[in-house]
């Protein structure tokens, strides 16, 4: 039988593990947020990420985006996103459109475990130059959430979106 103190400590761990998976933060929390300035009007660029059939020309690790439909974009439309995870292997994911605001504002959200939500934003600047803002968030607002998981996403989206953010501005060069 282990010793009583191993016991109040195995129960305040668990006591701590529970509250925290059940207190959340208001909003979804915003895991990562990089922009870039392109050289190309907003327009064009906003028609170019927005097409979620690009997106695996310039995001790292996305194979390829598929609609599931002939219908064009719209709120609740689905695409079929099909990817790799490094040590993992090949990946699909149900993506669903959940903001759609032309030429300024795009949003999906992945039906894999994180729930990650993907906001991509375009602003004028100025004379064939706009910025593009993209924001990954997560549904999962738990604090224990917040401080397991959320750190790895981080950590591993930070790479992959810098390097997406490079290829727009390669795709983008004036």
């Amino acid at each position: 039988m282990p010793p009583k103190s191993l016991l109040v400590i195995l129960s305040a761990v668990v006591l701590v593990l529970a509250v925290l998976s059940q207190l959340e933060q208001d909003g979804d929390p915003v895991l990562l947020q990089k922009s870039v300035a392109l050289q190309k009007g907003r327009v064009d660029v906003f028609n170019y990420v927005s097409d979620l059939r690009n997106y695996g020309k310039w995001f790292p690790g996305v194979e390829r985006m598929e609609t599931t439909d002939s219908t064009p974009i719209s709120l609740g439309k689905h695409y079929r996103e099909y990817g790799t995870i490094p040590l993992y292997g090949e990946v699909e994911y149900d993506i669903i459109i959940h903001g759609y605001d032309p030429p300024e504002l795009v949003s999906f959200t992945s039906d894999g475990w994180p729930m990650l939500h993907i906001e991509i934003s375009v602003f004028y600047e100025k004379e064939n130059q706009s910025m593009l803002i993209w924001k990954l968030k997560t549904v999962r607002r738990s604090y224990l959430f917040q401080y397991t998981v959320a750190p790895i996403l981080k950590l591993f989206y930070t790479g992959r979106i810098r390097q997406g953010l490079w290829n727009l501005k390669y795709i983008f060069r004036s």
